[in-house]
């Protein structure tokens, strides 16, 4: 860096600070995720202390990530301890719209298509919400996590049309 300036997280120490910071803001959250998973509370703390020594013991000497790294401290510490991402990768949502037609400046809206967003550590979101009767699928995804998107909307394109031909009782 210019002048010899580090950033504070790059002080002996300061990765570790970051860490922790993630684990008293995540901890929970990461307990309760895996305690579902694994149907044992006792299990998932320890496997949650587990990934925070190995999340400490695997940050770099400098005190950071050597890729591109957020500004923030607390993104800085999640973005190098990939042990305290959550465990899950996809996101379902379902969100009801109206059954009403709706207008933006005169303008009848004629259809509405969701859009998410994806975090660390997401590969998936699906939103599906519906607008007059009709359901409007949104996917947003990793590209690294996920690249054949286009192939899964494609894949949910046939199954939706082959349920609606079953249910329609055309088989």
């Amino acid at each position: 860096m210019a002048g010899g300036h580090r950033p504070a997280v790059s002080r002996p120490g300061g990765g570790r600070q970051a860490v922790e910071a993630v684990w008293r803001i995540e901890s929970a959250r990461i307990v309760g995720a895996l305690a579902r998973f694994t149907g044992d509370f006792a299990l998932a703390e320890d496997l949650a202390q587990e990934a925070l020594a190995e999340a400490l013991v695997a940050w770099p000497r400098d005190g950071g990530c050597h890729a591109a790294r957020p500004a923030d401290p607390v993104q800085r510490a999640r973005h190098a301890a990939p042990a305290l991402v959550a465990p899950y990768n996809l996101i379902i949502s379902n969100v009801p719209g109206p059954d009403m037609p709706l207008y933006l400046a005169g303008a009848e809206l004629l259809a509405y298509y969701p859009v998410s967003a994806i975090f660390d550590g997401n590969g998936l979101n699906i939103t599906v919400m519906s607008y007059r009767g009709m359901l409007y699928f949104g996917l947003v995804a990793c590209r690294e996590l996920m690249p054949g998107l286009d192939d899964l909307a494609e894949y949910l394109r046939a199954e939706l049309e082959e349920l609606l031909t079953v249910a329609a009782g055309n088989h």
